[in-house]
């Protein structure tokens, strides 16, 4: 892509609770083995929308979390991909990511985030690390970049994503029934919902890099991006 920057922002949120110390920090290729780890009965749908394996649709949201700049930096118009992996005492043990856009013309240039997953690997469930990684996101959504509010759907059979969520003030939207998961309910997490919790209570401190893009955390296999479909090119 000749688009790329010539670096690429990092970004990093650090909180402790508990004694644990905890960091939401912008995915890379030396995590993927990682992510994919994650994905499992949630998987995200795109790599199969698509017709992708789950290693190409990795390396397809690094590229395009390439470009996600520093708050207060975001173009319009702007369609790319947030990435993260949450770590406890440097030991990974959850990712997001979600499409971040900012469309000209539209929402008052508000920067618009939807279709987020959020993943726990599967020998660090039932440990509140979902929580934390969802409250982590939120942080960075609404205090970093000042976003009013993030679009995700959450799977029925996922009591512990519906807890956490209900707990966090989530406001619904609507229910689907579909034909690979089954029922899903979308919801909204609102900015303002956000701010009468006051962060519950937390403390979180941002640190920020930019590393060249041509390092090898952003190596990924080449990919051209066509209208409809994406056809996957090897280098």
């Amino acid at each position: 892509m000749s688009n790329w920057p010539s670096e690429v922002y990092s970004k990093t949120i650090t909180m402790v609770k508990d004694g644990v110390t905890y960091t939401h920090k912008k995915a890379t290729m030396l995590d993927k083995d990682f992510v994919l780890s994650c994905w499992d009965e949630a998987k995200p749908i795109a790599n199969r929308a698509n017709q992708m394996t789950e290693s190409q649709y990795y390396d397809l949201i690094i590229q395009r979390s390439l470009a996600w700049p520093a708050p207060g930096k975001v173009p319009i118009p702007f369609d790319g991909h947030s990435a993260v992996v949450l770590r406890a005492d440097g030991i990974p043990v959850g990712t997001h990511h979600a499409r971040v856009r900012r469309l000209e013309g539209e929402s008052n240039g508000d920067i618009l985030v939807d279709k987020s997953y959020t993943h726990i690997h599967p020998d660090h469930r039932r440990k509140g690390y979902f929580k934390i990684l969802t409250a982590m996101c939120d942080h960075s959504a609404f205090a970093v970049y000042n976003i009013s509010k993030s679009s995700f759907a959450v799977l029925d059979s996922s009591i512990a994503a519906k807890k956490v969520h209900t707990a966090l003030g989530a406001e619904y939207q609507s229910s689907e029934q579909t034909k690979e998961f089954g029922e899903i309910h979308r919801l909204d997490a609102l900015k303002s919902t956000w701010e009468s919790r006051e962060s519950d209570g937390l403390t979180y401190s941002v640190s920020s890099e930019y590393i060249p893009i041509t390092d090898s955390r952003w190596a990924t296999p080449a990919v051209t991006l066509k209208t409809g479909s994406r056809k996957w090119n090897d280098i």
